[in-house]
């Protein structure tokens, strides 16, 4: 017997049940276009089709979340939980949280910008 079958474990049941946590009440058309992956295979992936980890990825950027989450069901859920842990044995607060968030999606220049005045 398999692992998979002792486990009763069923990945792409549980990528299209974790697909759908994703996609919560938003159309399954905004979200593949938020994703960058056509329509028809999202759908395909709500209904059981293994995404290529090419697709995980997209998906992953996406949403926020993890790979490990998204593929696998592994904890934490999303990548913004990492920085809600301990970082160096210092607990980190919301304004840094905030901060790292806000230099995620900063441009080139205002990166730029904050490391020289970092410095």
């Amino acid at each position: 017997m398999s692992e998979e079958s002792s486990n009763n474990f069923n990945v792409s049941d549980s990528i299209a049940s974790r697909l759908n946590q994703m996609i919560g009440e938003e159309s399954v058309s905004s979200f593949s276009k938020r994703c960058g992956i056509s329509e028809s295979l999202i759908r395909k992936y709500l209904n059981g089709s293994q995404p290529s980890a090419q697709n995980l990825v997209l998906i992953s950027k996406a949403t926020g979340c993890t790979i490990d989450w998204l593929a696998a069901g592994t904890p934490p859920t999303f990548r913004s939980d990492f920085t809600s842990g301990n970082i160096e044995n210092n607990e980190v607060d919301s304004d840094e949280i905030w901060i790292l968030k806000t230099y995620r999606e900063a441009n080139v220049d205002q990166k730029h910008a904050v490391k020289m005045l970092l410095k």
